[in-house]
């Protein structure tokens, strides 16, 4: 018998039969075609994420492919820490072909921005490093494991980015700020834990606006911008709050009281808090 479903523009459609429409699929080929669950299906049919399915029994309901195509889109914009209404809203702003397009820009912005990040400055093995500055072995091992002294593509040295950290950290230790006086490259781990949120919160703030709101051909320049002048930002908030707890503790002298020398990392969140 005639069976009523919505079409893609929101009008009536009658589809005649009980059998599978041509180019349809059931919502199990779906789920296998997208890794999606069948609760994921329905919950975004009720949220009008895709389409409807045509209807040919009580229980018996078929997918458009674009469907399929949606979810997969859906799927790499929420990767992309894009919220599902937010992706819904630029699926149906650009259609499948032009977010696939933002897709992709969105993509090529991201290889070219880590290319940007990688400085062009010398790159040395851990021999030059320990020769030409105070840090041994053990030193190099404790900023490896915490993810800040790494090897270049072919592995045989440090990249540049690396060297210039330990270039920076050697000229602490030359004015005075020394293992012997109680500061070791390991309590980096104080930055690279406070800046691994930082980033991953600026990911979540920045990605899903450049996804709405940017021309595809405009990626490049505003993330170069957001790169750039975000790295501005995160000196001069970090200043300001000096600023202010240093104001604090000198007025209520409160500077050293709390400090234990040997816990930095310890000394580092009671600060913030």
């Amino acid at each position: 018998m005639p069976v009523r479903v919505v079409g893609s523009n929101g009008s009536k459609v009658v589809q005649n039969g009980t059998r599978r429409p041509n180019g349809y699929l059931s919502i199990a080929e779906v789920a296998k075609a997208t890794s999606a669950t069948k609760a994921t299906i329905h919950h975004y049919v009720a949220l009008s994420v895709i389409p409807p399915p045509v209807k040919t029994a009580h229980n018996m309901a078929y997918y458009s492919t674009s469907s399929v195509e949606i979810i997969k889109l859906v799927k790499i914009l929420k990767e992309r820490h894009v919220p599902l209404s937010l992706a819904k809203k630029i699926i149906q702003m650009h259609g499948i072909e032009g977010t696939r397009k933002l897709i992709a820009k969105n993509g090529e912005a991201g290889a070219l921005l880590l290319s940007a990040l990688k400085t062009d400055g010398p790159t040395k093995n851990r021999k030059e490093i320990i020769a030409s500055t105070d840090f041994d072995a053990e030193d190099l091992d404790d900023l490896e494991s915490l993810g800040l002294a790494c090897f270049d593509d072919d592995n045989n040295n440090y990249d540049s980015l690396s060297v210039e950290l330990l270039e920076v950290l050697s000229n602490l230790q030359k004015a005075g700020l020394s293992k012997e006086a109680g500061f070791k490259p390991g309590d980096l781990v104080i930055y690279r834990d406070a800046m691994e949120e930082v980033v991953n919160r600026e990911i979540s703030y920045f990605e899903p606006k450049l996804f709405f709101h940017s021309d595809p051909e405009k990626f490049e320049t505003m993330m170069r911008a957001a790169l750039e002048h975000a790295e501005q930002i995160c000196v001069l908030v970090r200043r300001r709050i000096l600023i202010r707890i240093l104001k604090d503790a000198l007025i209520d002298g409160t500077l050293e009281n709390d400090i234990e020398p040997q816990k930095p990392a310890e000394n580092f969140g009671r600060r913030l808090n």
